[in-house]
């Protein structure tokens, strides 16, 4: 939420949205910088890419509203 803040430009400082959100300023800034975010910087060490991931889920939901 604090970096979708940043991105919409609700908060101006990585300082304040970590204040606001109760999160760590270092982790924030260093995930503000790179863009990512908790999901995509561990992907690798999942089993199924983020897409792979959002296509199943979309499989599944697919065939089991029969």
């Amino acid at each position: 939420k604090a970096l979708l803040a940043l991105k919409n430009q609700e908060i101006s400082s990585v300082w304040a949205a970590a204040r606001q959100f109760k999160v760590s300023h270092s982790t924030l800034m260093r995930r503000h910088r790179a863009g990512n975010t908790q999901a995509t910087s561990h992907e690798m060490q999942q089993l199924l890419t983020n897409a792979e991931e959002l296509t199943f889920v979309r499989w599944i939901k697919q065939y089991t509203i029969t």
